[in-house]
């Protein structure tokens, strides 16, 4: 016959009970080594913090900012996008026949034929008056 839970619980809490009496307690020498490190962590400290004025205010700067991007990973992709961008922006709008055959197939060189280069610009600037 198998143990049900109210079985099992009245075999087991005379050990729960004498566990709650009685709670685990670090011992002396557990808590002598904590608080010797602790000193230890605490003299350190000033040591480290001697880099005051102008250099610890820019470099506590720059941490905040890093944070507020989301980490090292979000200030990475942050600059990825800007040097993409200009690249982009420096590299000219001459390939832009190309780019609308590849992105919209014939229908982007018969636009581009027609429109030229300014004219896709000037037409795309039109519609977004226009909205």
């Amino acid at each position: 016959m198998a143990m049900t839970e109210r079985e099992d619980d009245r075999v087991l809490e005379p050990f729960f009970a004498a566990a709650r009496a009685r709670p685990p307690e670090p011992g002396p020498d557990v808590l002598a080594r904590v608080l010797a490190e602790a000193e230890a962590v605490q003299a350190a400290r000033p040591a480290a913090g001697r880099d005051t004025g102008a250099a610890a205010a820019g470099s506590s700067g720059w941490r905040a900012l890093i944070g507020v991007l989301g980490g090292w990973g979000g200030a990475g992709g942050l600059l990825a996008a800007g040097v993409a961008g200009l690249w982009i922006g420096f590299s000219g709008i001459g390939a832009l026949g190309a780019a609308s055959t590849e992105l919209w197939g014939g229908a982007g060189a018969i636009l581009d034929a027609d429109l030229g280069a300014d004219g896709v610009f000037s037409l795309i600037l039109d519609l977004e008056a226009e909205a």
